[in-house]
């Protein structure tokens, strides 16, 4: 239920936030500030000695990229970065040895029986092109700073990983 709920207010806000943008908040001819709410999946696949450890992790995270835009012909080449900041909402676990697989639940927490830590910080960095449509094509890569391993003890973990986005920015026709 808890789980039901953080995505239904999730998908408020990006509606939200889509209708309230034009192309982003304007910091003069050429810069912006683009911040925006992302349901993201991270994750890994570990293989040593036969076994295979697949983890999935889902995270809500808000990028807040300043971008510089330039304009052509048919739109706007743009680029940019930020911090970004994720919160855990859950993830899976799944060991698999070749005749068994075991999956289990991941816990968000600060607490001895939680797996990882629930806030990430990192940074975002995002290149795409914007016609004058609305039609957008961007990708992004984002490098977490954090270590979200729950314990100091053993290993360190952090997040990184490459995105493509390919999408429609509702109300933001380009005007020269």
């Amino acid at each position: 239920m808890k789980k039901t709920i953080c995505l239904l207010i999730s998908f408020i806000l990006l509606m939200n936030y889509s209708k309230a943008q034009k192309s982003s908040i304007g910091l003069g001819q050429h810069f912006s500030f683009q911040p925006a709410l992302n349901y993201i999946q991270k994750g890994g696949v570990l293989k040593e000695e036969g076994i295979t450890d697949k983890t999935t992790l889902n995270y809500l995270e808000l990028p807040l990229n300043f971008v510089y835009n330039t304009h052509s012909l048919k739109g706007k080449f743009f680029i940019g970065a930020g911090p970004s900041l994720s919160i855990g909402l859950s993830g899976k676990d799944k060991w698999d040895d070749g005749s068994n697989i075991e999956p289990t639940d991941i816990k968000f927490g600060s607490g001895e029986d939680d797996d990882f830590k629930p806030f990430e910080a990192g940074i975002n960095f995002l290149t795409g092109y914007q016609c004058k449509s609305g039609f957008l094509i961007a990708a992004n890569y984002n490098l977490g700073l954090s270590n979200i391993a729950n314990s100091d003890e053993g290993p360190k973990y952090h997040n990184r990983y490459f995105g493509i986005r390919i999408g429609y920015m509702f109300g933001s026709k380009i005007k020269r």
